[in-house]
């Protein structure tokens, strides 16, 4: 995929959703909405620019079916990437402190119930969305938990061989429907 300005430069616009679930961006004091986001979608769709956003899957408060029901509202917006990380406490954040006074606010996952959510939510996202990256670890020495020690292309590799497993792709459970405006 090839975007180009009037100038022939690659332009891309990517945009930290983190959730799509207002809750959720309250607790963690976001500072916007999820229809903040979609109007700033809006505003940048047809200019053309490269659309990317970003998500965060652990988010305290957000059930699996919380998790996977992102990828259904992620579909209808008009971004061309999606980039996934697993929440992770990093040292010198509010997270972190939080995550010191009551650890049971976050709710984390084995390697292996995080691949096969990714599994699930790609199952349910629109195969026209380029997924750029399934996971990124913080540095070492600012990471508090958890620490897989793996690289996204390692995560990759482990979520291609669980769709094959499973015998699944991106989209197998996704239906368009009428788009978000």
């Amino acid at each position: 995929l090839e975007v180009l300005s009037n100038q022939g430069n690659f332009i891309k616009l990517e945009f930290g959703l983190e959730s799509t679930l207002n809750r959720t961006l309250d607790l963690i004091n976001r500072c916007q909405t999820h229809e903040d986001a979609i109007q700033a979608f809006n505003l940048s769709k047809n200019r053309g620019l490269h659309l990317g956003a970003h998500l965060i899957l652990g988010l305290p408060g957000e059930s699996r079916e919380d998790m996977i029901g992102h990828a259904s509202v992620l579909s209808y917006l008009p971004i061309n990437t999606l980039k996934i990380h697993h929440l992770q406490i990093v040292k010198h954040t509010m997270m972190a402190n939080q995550f010191k006074k009551d650890p049971s606010f976050f709710t984390f996952f084995t390697l292996e119930e995080y691949i096969d959510l990714i599994v699930d939510f790609l199952e349910r996202l629109s195969p026209d969305i380029i997924v750029e990256r399934f996971f990124s670890e913080s540095p070492e020495s600012l990471l508090i938990f958890p620490k897989y020690g793996l690289k996204n292309f390692e995560v990759k590799n482990l979520v291609e061989k669980q769709l094959d497993k499973r015998g699944t792709y991106q989209g197998r459970l996704f239906f368009k429907e009428t788009k978000i405006d």
